[in-house]
């Protein structure tokens, strides 16, 4: 049976509040390295199970992995959509609705990416007594956050149903979704993408590729300082290339009634030559990331990283391409 503690702080993270958690613990929680959840409060998530988010499935499968286990702790903090309240959290999925995704609509409305801070559940460890845990977490910066906090985390969890899952955290598609390549209602014309809906889906994709990179990478601390700041170099010279593929996608859709056969050579050499570049930014990183990771590390992360590239265009495969 899982015990109860309610804690509660004085935060300074730019401003001073108050903060207050729930830990739930099960076992001898002050043992080697048990199972730990970070999990912030989601009301549209954990009880309404919105489909804008994977909070409540996470909340679920974490508990289930405690108990399963028969030890653990699971600290339940009252940081509301990531930590800007349940009423601006209300006002960010107006604004989702619109178009903009999570961190755009959180900007628009004054607030940074994620305003969470991990200082209380950190201060709820130390009081505990535990000082090495196996993180169940998707979130990279959880894990930075309790080792600078002098929590040891010998294990990160990604938490996923049988493996890599990519959550959605935007509204899903209410149009085109049963319309898909080969079941076209406008004869032999294919069904294309909105301008809209590509745009969402590529931006849900680049806002959760690094958590997976996080959560497949068993680095240390001193490679994740120097591995991190190549990586995101990395992922903003992929998304100009990939910026283009989308634009020679949409070119493609909107042109297709009246293209000649020299523009449809045309698009096909162009498209041939954005996957040759993606291949060459590969190469020309590989002895980047080399001076950090050692060869099977690098031939690791490159190996996710066009598993997660093939991933997204079987994605891309399956969803309609133009709107009727």
């Amino acid at each position: 049976m899982f015990q109860t503690l309610g804690f509660e702080w004085e935060g300074h993270n730019g401003q001073r509040r108050s903060e207050t958690a729930v830990a739930l613990l099960l076992g001898e929680v002050t043992g080697d390295a048990p199972l730990l959840r970070i999990h912030s409060q989601c009301l549209t998530g954990d009880v309404l199970g919105s489909l804008r988010c994977d909070c409540g499935d996470q909340l679920e499968l974490a508990m289930r992995k405690i108990a399963r286990e028969g030890c653990g702790v699971l600290i339940y903090e009252h940081q509301e959509g990531r930590s800007i309240g349940l009423m601006a959290k209300l006002q960010a999925y107006a604004l989702q609705d619109i178009g903009l995704d999570t961190i755009e609509a959180n900007h628009a409305l004054g607030f940074s990416e994620d305003c969470r801070d991990f200082g209380l559940p950190i201060a709820i460890l130390h009081d505990l007594g535990m000082r090495r845990v196996r993180l169940l977490s998707n979130n990279p910066e959880k894990y930075y956050a309790l080792v600078k906090g002098g929590i040891k985390v010998v294990q990160r969890r990604f938490l996923g149903m049988g493996g890599v899952v990519i959550a959605q955290d935007r509204p899903p598609q209410s149009t085109n979704q049963d319309v898909l390549p080969g079941n076209s209602t406008k004869g032999d014309t294919p069904q294309v993408l909105s301008d809209q809906d590509l745009q969402l889906f590529r931006k849900d994709v680049r806002s959760l590729k690094k958590q997976i990179v996080a959560a497949n990478m068993d680095l240390t601390d001193a490679q994740a300082e120097k591995f991190w700041p190549i990586y995101d170099q990395y992922a903003v010279d992929t998304a100009k290339i990939n910026d283009t593929k989308a634009a020679l996608i949409q070119e493609y859709a909107q042109n297709y009634d009246t293209m000649s056969g020299d523009q449809a050579e045309s698009y096909l050499k162009k498209r041939a030559a954005v996957e040759e570049s993606i291949m060459q930014l590969r190469v020309k990183y590989i002895p980047t990331f080399r001076k950090v990771l050692s060869g099977r590390e690098t031939a690791l992360f490159f190996q996710l990283d066009w598993r997660l590239g093939l991933m997204i265009d079987l994605q891309l495969a399956q969803m309609p391409l133009i709107n009727p």
